[in-house]
């Protein structure tokens, strides 16, 4: 079945109870929290199906890929990324330095790529998971771990296979430290400059 990996995913996480991830669906607060390394608007992508796509900029790298049983194939068009069959979901792999956080534009569409609104599932290797409302191309979600992601699944959590998952605009990057951590490495800073003298 199509939410085999959501699901196995969610029991996880049930039975862990915990949820390390911090959700954001604001773009503007994502970006003053997160340090963005790399943003791909997936701009000049060729048009088609493909069984996997490849991306990295300086240390970070990522493969987006179909998975579910609907044939593993993902869509471009339009600088948008989805799947060829609405079975499938969307998995990112990253593959280069650790990423503690990733944000996009995350929506549902029909076949031909027509906007609706539906609920979108977004899953961590981890277990983690958010269920939301995505009703438009500018719906954004975003999230950070204090451990490193591996990977994020992104699918409809409905079972529906007339609707598809599809992304724009994905940002990855590391946690800005929280100024509680800034004011003791200041501290530090200060206690190591007084035994210096």
């Amino acid at each position: 079945m199509k939410n085999e990996y959501a699901i196995v995913a969610l029991s996880l996480s049930a039975l862990c109870g915990q949820s390390l991830a911090d959700m954001f669906d604001d773009e503007s607060l994502f970006f003053e929290q997160v340090n963005v390394e790399y943003t791909n608007t997936f701009n000049g992508l060729d048009t088609g199906a493909v069984s996997s796509l490849d991306f990295s900029s300086g240390d970070y790298s990522y493969t987006v890929s179909a998975a579910g049983p609907g044939g593993g194939m993902l869509s471009v068009r339009d600088g948008e990324i989805s799947t060829t069959h609405g079975m499938d979901g969307i998995l990112i792999t990253f593959t280069g330095a650790d990423v503690y956080a990733v944000g996009g534009h995350l929506w549902s569409t029909l076949e031909d790529g027509e906007t609706v609104g539906g609920y979108i599932s977004l899953v961590l290797d981890d277990g983690t998971f958010e269920i939301f409302s995505a009703t438009s191309r500018e719906n954004f979600r975003g999230l950070s771990s204090e451990s490193a992601i591996e990977s994020i699944f992104i699918d409809l959590p409905d079972g529906d296979e007339l609707f598809w998952a599809s992304m724009d605009s994905l940002s990855i990057g590391t946690l800005v430290p929280a100024p509680s951590a800034l004011g003791l490495l200041g501290v530090a800073g200060i206690g190591a400059a007084r035994r210096r003298r």
